[in-house]
């Protein structure tokens, strides 16, 4: 049950952070000065407390976890590796397909 709510919170957290830089930055960049009150209203309703709450719940959750079983913890930092370096090979490689495409 821990690691189903880990995962949801986790999904939750990248979800809101993606639709942050993505959409709501530069949208609130290109209204210019009245972009502060987006931002206002976004405080005034909680969203900051909120990602400020998942990202408590999120290393309370990764501690209960390593507390309870280390062999389980072993196999998800080697898959965590892996993804780690899956990922970076990913980044590297969207970074030179924008290297290539400035030029074509």
């Amino acid at each position: 049950m821990l690691r189903l709510v880990h995962v949801v919170f986790g999904a939750v957290w990248v979800g809101m952070m993606a639709f942050t830089v993505i959409f709501l930055t530069p949208a609130v960049r290109d209204v210019g000065p009245e972009g502060g009150k987006v931002m206002t209203a976004l405080q005034r309703r909680g969203v900051m407390l909120f990602l400020l709450g998942i990202t408590v719940m999120r290393s309370a959750m990764t501690l209960a976890a390593a507390s309870s079983d280390q062999t389980e913890i072993q196999r998800l930092r080697a898959r965590g590796a892996a993804v780690g370096k899956a990922v970076a090979l990913l980044l590297l490689l969207a970074a030179a397909a924008m290297a290539v495409a400035r030029y074509v």
